[in-house]
């Protein structure tokens, strides 16, 4: 089954080596490219070797579009502050 996940779920399991929960519960997770960007994978931090590991056997996908809503050409936002 396919899942789409953010940061603290992915974060907290693999800081406790067991990220491998959430690969047995859903097999392939889908991550927008900001979750990507907050799991700071490329630092020396506890859970990013279990990231990327997971990224590079590819269980775990970034989607850079993933969770923006494109606007139509006929939306006009207003924003009141």
């Amino acid at each position: 089954m396919l899942a789409v996940s953010n940061t603290s779920p992915l974060l907290n399991l693999a800081i406790i080596n067991h990220l491998f929960l959430i690969k047995n519960q859903f097999g392939k997770i889908l991550i927008p490219n900001g979750v990507l960007t907050e799991l700071k994978i490329n630092g020396n931090l506890p859970g990013s070797q279990q990231l990327q590991e997971a990224i590079k056997s590819n269980w775990i996908t970034i989607s850079i579009g993933l969770g923006r809503k494109p606007c139509a050409p006929t939306d006009n936002p207003t924003f009141d502050f």
